[in-house]
């Protein structure tokens, strides 16, 4: 529960603005489904409002670029929400377990 938490800060710091709505931290996730559902409205909303932006998210998160460009081509907003959550998830994951080891 913990992570998805920090995930879900992480992405609205890089995904959600006043034009998007409220933050995805701030719905009390409670499932991956959740966190999935919330974003891909984002994502979906980017790709044809401001495409621009949805790349320097993507740039910024390290999202595998292969992956994200594959998905793009498909105008595969799951699949970049995926992506997305997978990387977040891993850098949540990493922080933690260095945080502990420090």
């Amino acid at each position: 529960m913990e992570q998805l938490q920090l995930a879900a800060h992480w992405i609205d710091n890089h995904f959600v603005a006043e034009e998007t709505g409220m933050p995805i931290a701030c719905r009390s996730i409670q499932s991956i489904d959740e966190l999935r559902d919330s974003l891909r409205a984002i994502i979906l909303k980017l790709m044809h409002t401001d495409f621009d932006r949805l790349l320097q998210a993507a740039y910024r998160i390290d999202i595998e670029e292969c992956a994200f460009v594959n998905a793009l081509a498909a105008q595969d907003a799951d699949l970049i929400t995926e992506l997305v959550i997978e990387r977040t998830l891993q850098k949540v994951k990493y922080r933690q377990q260095y945080r502990s080891q420090a």
